[in-house]
């Protein structure tokens, strides 16, 4: 009965479908890419490109600041992004790069007002300066929003490991959390050269990847900003587990074998249910080891290797629905996942992926010429950011209207025709019985989701 049972029980364990193992799944290739996000609420894709120019997965260029770039060296260019918490309504975002005499900038932009596919060049403005022309190495680089709702920075100790533990007006080997109006202050200290950092996003944790000197690289942990405070990680008095002061790593790797580490690279605590082999573990890696390594939060418990490779690591990403991101300098962009994607929820609950109810009349058509103005109707379903475009077809093409929209707002959009237009109409329709009109009116939501709505009508000639 017994030997009965056990080859029953043998019979299911091989009948069962076996535990899905995580995989990569490429979804481009890209120039030198250094990170990849997305804004909050939105399911679009951005990939940093260390030259200096933003792209979005699927295609198009979000932004190009190449001309303003240092990307020439290994440690330099465009670094990293971040989204605003709010971007679906004020539309800003931040950049941090070395500048063309190798100083990092951290500058805010915004979105462009007529294409939500596009950044407003004209609109950069500098959050913050740090001199570092002296050192072309540890120029850090992370940009994230913290929990608090803050900016946080990360940068090296411009080949000084002095600075990292100097608190007087000195910025490098720190975690620094900006006044986006100009200024910082010190969240932590004691670092060599953190190049990538993140927040577990349910937990509101720090976890950072600090570059090593030649022995050690290591990963760093501190609570949340809302209930942490200032840590110092011991360096350069500390490096991994040697040396002595500050708050030790939870996990550290040799450059010897058989680890042969040389430049670690921070990640996400996995927070996807789509990716169940890794859910809740931390995931990173390393420039040289091709392995992508896993452990436990917070205490590094049960680090392994994942049995996932990229060679030339670069940096990880996390996208507002969970999904994980990695990056290689030979240009590949890789989602991490467990068979079929996982489907998009943000904060546990599915996300908007349902374009806006938009509704457009074109009005004023037979009083045109007398009124000297034409006006668009609309409504929109839910919050939207309306782009109106006017052509009076072989006449002129009239300059893009932008409004934002309240849930269910009915709004009225007047669009003035100038003396010059005026007289290129008259003139038209002295030949001509009718000059067509086309609006093209184009609403985005704040999950990023968009609705096209054309219409059309004639501005007739009257006798």
């Amino acid at each position: 009965m017994r030997v009965g049972l056990l080859t029953l029980a043998l019979l299911l364990a091989l009948a069962a479908p076996a535990a899905a193992a995580p995989q990569l799944v490429d979804l481009g290739s890209f120039d030198e890419p250094l990170y990849v996000t997305s804004p909050p609420g939105d399911q679009r894709l951005f990939v940093v490109e260390k030259g200096g120019v933003i792209k979005l997965v699927g295609g198009g260029t979000f932004l190009d600041i190449s001309s303003q770039v240092k990307s020439d060296q290994e440690e330099r260019g465009l670094l990293s992004m971040a989204f605003s918490p709010n971007y679906a309504s004020n539309g800003l975002f931040y950049v941090d790069y070395t500048n063309t005499d190798g100083d990092v900038e951290v500058v805010e932009y915004k979105r462009s007002a007529s294409n939500p596919n596009a950044a407003d060049p004209s609109s950069a403005r500098q959050a913050l300066f740090v001199e570092h022309t002296d050192a072309e190495f540890h120029n850090g680089g992370q940009l994230q929003f913290g929990p608090d709702g803050a900016l946080y920075m990360s940068i090296g100790d411009a080949l000084n490991g002095s600075n990292a533990q100097d608190l007087t007006d000195n910025p490098y080997g720190k975690i620094l959390r900006l006044n986006l109006n100009g200024g910082y202050s010190v969240w932590s200290y004691g670092l060599r050269n953190p190049w990538r950092f993140s927040f577990d996003r349910s937990t509101g944790d720090m976890i950072i990847g600090d570059v090593g000197e030649s022995t050690w690289e290591e990963i760093d942990w501190s609570a949340a900003p809302t209930r942490g405070k200032n840590v110092n990680f011991g360096w350069p008095g500390a490096e991994g587990p040697a040396g002595t002061g500050g708050t030790r790593p939870v996990v550290s790797h040799a450059h010897n074998p058989p680890d042969t580490f040389c430049a670690i690279v921070g990640g996400y605590v996995v927070r996807d249910p789509g990716l169940p082999t890794l859910n809740g573990q931390y995931i990173y890696g390393d420039n040289c080891n091709t392995s992508i390594w896993a452990m436990t939060p917070r205490t590094g418990a049960n680090d392994r290797k994942t049995g996932l490779t990229v060679s030339r690591l670069t940096s990880f990403g996390q996208d507002t629905c969970g999904h994980v991101y990695a990056a290689s300098l030979e240009g590949h962009v890789y989602r991490l996942q467990d068979g079929a994607v996982s489907p998009c929820t943000v904060n546990g609950h599915p996300a908007d992926t349902t374009p806006p109810k938009l509704n457009v009349a074109l009005r004023g058509l037979n009083k045109a010429l007398r009124k000297h103005k034409v006006r668009v109707a609309m409504r929109c379903s839910e919050r939207c950011s309306i782009s109106l475009g006017t052509r009076l077809q072989h006449v002129r093409k009239l300059k893009a209207r932008h409004r934002d929209l309240a849930a269910n707002q009915r709004a009225v959009i007047t669009i003035k025709l100038s003396k010059s237009t005026l007289k290129k109409l008259r003139k038209r329709l002295k030949h001509h019985p009718s000059v067509r009109v086309k609006v093209a009116v184009r609403a985005t939501d704040a999950a990023g989701n968009t609705k096209a709505v054309h219409r059309s009508g004639r501005i007739r000639r009257h006798h």
